[in-house]
């Protein structure tokens, strides 16, 4: 079977081709015209395709990938409020792949974020919040965090760093708790996102703007390590000053505190695994975290790896179809 898959970011496109199992395309684009890209894609892949797999950040309560039609469509919409810097795109290009879709038969699937803690423990899901308002845990870059419990066995704390960041603690490959939430606000801090802050810092926020996507932009565009540097959420920027410097330093001590409380919830820590675009990239930061998380945690086993979503969205969509 040949697969199609796309991952789509608030500025970047990814895709990959699986054929019979096997990659043989794949691919970053920074897009600047989703349409544009889309039909470039569809058309130069001279192989037949069978099924388009998405990437879909929110899944909310579903437990396994879904086949999309204009029902799904209308409740992944319905998820957008959640997850604002990446629904919409990802929404967007399933609805620029319908008429090729239509055209070849060829059904699209979406494979959530979320499914990976879907049996997440009661006591890592809930919020002391009344249950009248059905708020929980969720989690997010799951299908990242799949690809890490599958290659590590024991006890894992993985750590998908990029503009968005989250830390998950894997226990014989299932997770045990995850730092993103509700939505991926929660958690450590982030490029342009406050991470875990006071809830009583948006009710401020609220009472002074009064508009909720004034604040909605605050909170998911204009945080994080650009609201502590005050010119830049890029490392690469921010390793050339001193403002940027103790964003950095910051980052550092959000992500040290939040693995060490991990600590507590797997007792024992086989090994600490990193991806993404922040770990991959800055080796020297990188560094200084192990060495400082090695004298406070005493452990030595350290792994920094390309994750691999698509491989894990393709195995995903294989086990639904055979079910």
């Amino acid at each position: 079977m040949n697969i199609l898959i796309f991952n789509v970011g608030s500025s970047s496109l990814r895709y990959a081709f699986f054929q019979d199992d096997k990659k043989v395309h794949e691919k970053r684009i920074e897009s600047k015209n989703l349409k544009k890209d889309v039909n470039f894609i569809l058309k130069n892949i001279k192989e037949k395709i069978d099924i388009i797999a998405h990437r879909v950040v929110h899944g909310k309560d579903n437990k396994k990938p879904l086949i999309i039609n204009s029902t799904t469509i209308k409740e992944l919409k319905k998820y957008s409020e959640f997850t604002p810097l990446h629904q919409p795109h990802e929404i967007k290009i399933i609805e620029l792949c319908k008429p090729y879709c239509n055209k070849h038969k060829i059904k699209q699937i979406a494979v959530f974020d979320t499914l990976f803690y879907k049996d997440l423990p009661e006591l890592a899901k809930i919020y002391p919040i009344p249950k009248q308002f059905k708020i929980r845990r969720y989690g997010f870059h799951g299908l990242s965090h799949t690809y890490i419990a599958k290659m590590f066995p024991g006890n894992i704390i993985s750590c998908h760093l990029g503009n968005g960041s989250s830390i998950t603690a894997i226990k014989d490959r299932k997770p045990l708790d995850t730092s993103m939430g509700f939505t991926p606000l929660e958690g450590i801090v982030m490029g342009t996102r406050p991470g875990s802050i006071d809830p009583g810092i948006i009710l401020s926020l609220f009472k002074q703007f009064k508009n909720y996507k004034k604040v909605e932009d605050i909170l998911y565009n204009k945080s994080g390590l650009l609201a502590i540097s005050g010119f830049s959420n890029d490392f690469r920027d921010l390793k050339k000053s001193k403002k940027g410097d103790f964003a950095i330093e910051y980052f550092k001590y959000s992500l040290i505190k939040q693995i060490c409380a991990y600590q507590a919830t797997l007792e024992k820590i086989d090994k600490i695994v990193f991806t993404g675009e922040i770990a991959i990239n800055n080796p020297e930061i990188m560094n200084s975290i192990m060495a400082s998380l090695q004298k406070r945690l005493r452990i030595k086993s350290f792994a920094i790896i390309k994750t691999d979503e698509a491989l894990i969205i393709k195995e995903e969509v294989n086990k639904f179809l055979k079910n």
